[in-house]
């Protein structure tokens, strides 16, 4: 699968929300060059752990942002967006539990790089609307 490179193609104009999402698709480049190595780097594992607590700060300040959104225009929106969170954050605990036990990783990281790789453009596009919304209601 080829690994989407941060453009400017994909920034929402929200500094901080945009360079979150370059630093997510930074983490899929990572996997991707450690699948690569010759031998398997020992702190994988710890890898996906950081990316679930790095994920789930992004989410805080996405979760923010969005509560600057008047809640009955945007309420669908807004729990479908949070519903987005928890199975991003869902997905990366499996890889997590996967590579737990310190096994073979290149298994687990090459459907663990599709699936990153796909959540995150998955997560710019839902983003995309939120940020639409907030310039709609001058939030930001």
């Amino acid at each position: 699968m080829r690994i989407i490179e941060w453009s400017d193609d994909l920034a929402l104009g929200i500094d901080e929300i945009d360079a979150d999402h370059a630093r997510l698709l930074a983490v899929v480049q990572e996997m991707d060059r450690m699948m690569m190595a010759a031998s398997p780097p020992r702190d994988f594992h710890d890898r996906i752990v950081r990316l679930f607590r790095f994920a789930d700060e992004h989410f805080s300040r996405e979760d923010t942002l969005m509560d600057l959104l008047p809640p009955d225009k945007y309420r669908d929106h807004i729990n479908a967006h949070r519903q987005m969170h928890v199975a991003f954050l869902s997905r990366i605990a499996g890889i997590s539990n996967r590579t737990t036990d310190g096994g073979d990783f290149r298994e687990p990281a090459a459907s663990a790089k599709a699936l990153l790789t796909e959540l995150v453009v998955e997560m710019v596009e839902t983003d995309r609307k939120m940020a639409e919304f907030l310039r709609n209601e001058r939030a930001i």
